[in-house]
C-alpha cells in the first residue's frame, strides 16, 4: 500500500502542479521567532479547500485512488466554513471536507473534539501538520488553519479496484489532496 501511497502523490504532484491558493476574503497572519504564516479564512471557500471537488481531483481519485468512477459528478457545499464534496458510487459514498477555522488555536481544538467523537485510532505519520486515522477508517489531517476529512464510514470494509480496505483509501485521497497542497 505504502508503494502505491507513493506512486499516487508523485502522480498528483505532476498532475496537479498548478494547484495554489489565492487570498480568500480574509487573512491571518501569524509572526513566531522560526515562521510567518497566512490562514485564509472569509465568507467563501478558499482556493485550497475547492481542490478537493475540482475536476483533475476527482479524476485522481477515481483513477488512482479508489479505481471505481463516481455514478456523477460529486457535488460540493458550502456552510459555516466547511466545504464538502460529496463523492457517490453505485453502492457507496464517500464524504470528503475541509474545514477551515480562524486561528491555529481553533484548529486544534477542532482536531481534538474529532479525535474524542470519531475516535483516534492511530496517528498518521508525515502527512500534514497532524494526522490521525479513526475508528471507521476515515483519517483527520490539517494543514495550517484547515482540516481535512476523508469520511469513508459509508464504503464497505473493502473497496475499490484492486479492492483495498476503506482505511487505505481514506489515506490515499487524503494523498492525493495533500499534493495539490503542497503548492498553497
Amino acid at each position: 500500500m505504502w508503494r502505491r501511497r507513493l506512486a499516487i502523490g508523485a502522480v498528483c504532484a505532476t498532475a496537479l502542479a498548478g494547484c495554489g491558493s489565492s487570498p480568500s476574503a480574509t487573512s491571518t497572519t501569524t509572526t513566531t521567532a522560526a515562521r510567518t504564516t497566512t490562514f485564509t479564512y472569509g465568507p467563501t471557500p478558499s482556493v485550497s479547500a475547492r481542490m478537493i471537488c475540482r475536476h483533475e481531483t476527482i479524476e485522481e481519485i477515481d483513477h488512482e485512488a479508489v479505481g471505481v468512477p463516481t455514478i456523477g459528478a460529486p457535488t460540493a457545499t458550502w456552510s459555516h466554513h466547511r466545504y464538502t464534496c460529496t463523492y457517490r458510487y453505485a453502492n457507496a459514498t464517500m464524504v470528503l471536507y475541509v474545514q477551515a477555522l480562524p486561528t491555529l488555536r481553533a484548529t486544534r481544538a477542532f482536531m481534538a473534539g474529532l479525535a474524542h467523537t470519531e475516535g483516534d485510532a492511530q496517528t498518521v505519520a508525515n502527512v500534514g501538520q497532524g494526522s490521525f486515522e479513526t475508528t471507521n477508517g476515515s483519517a483527520v489531517s490539517r494543514k495550517d488553519n484547515k482540516v481535512l476529512v476523508v469520511d469513508v464510514s459509508k464504503l464497505p470494509s473493502t473497496f475499490g479496484r484492486p479492492p483495498v480496505t476503506r482505511a487505505d483509501i481514506a489515506l490515499s485521497v487524503t494523498d492525493v489532496i495533500f499534493a495539490c497542497w503542497l503548492g498553497d
